[in-house]
């Protein structure tokens, strides 16, 4: 019929016609996801490296470690990390918060009420495995 409104508005991608917002499906961000993109937020500041005990290497529970808690929309992170020394630590700490909070609120749409940092190890400048000869 002449000059009818399609149901479901304009048509979409692919000739397919659009759906109204309200029916359409959803999106859910596990706590996996949310671990995923904080260590590797983390990784990319300076001086944060990741690293692993043997023993951690075995059970997957090296460094950045991420405990992530998403709750109605709303994330909240704690990130434990190894630094290389003399990294400031205060500062690393800051750029690693900053580093976490925007790549999740940027990547996922989540909002995030913290992000707690913890210095848990301080390795060598070279990385875990430098040794020193005497």
């Amino acid at each position: 019929m002449a000059g009818a409104v399609a149901e479901h508005g304009p048509p979409g991608p692919a000739g397919l016609p659009a759906t109204r917002a309200g029916e359409r499906g959803s999106l859910e961000i596990r706590d996996k996801v949310v671990a995923v993109i904080a260590a590797r937020a983390a990784t990319s500041v300076d001086g944060v490296l990741p690293h692993a005990s043997t023993a951690e290497r075995f059970t997957g529970r090296g460094l950045p470690r991420i405990d992530a808690t998403i709750v109605a929309g709303h994330v909240h992170a704690e990130v434990r990390i190894a630094l290389t020394w003399p990294t400031p630590a205060g500062p690393a700490a800051a750029a690693v918060r900053d580093a976490v909070a925007r790549d999740l609120t940027t990547l996922t749409g989540l909002a995030v009420d913290g992000v707690d940092i913890a210095i848990a190890q301080i390795l060598p400048a070279g990385g875990a495995d430098t040794r020193r000869v005497s």
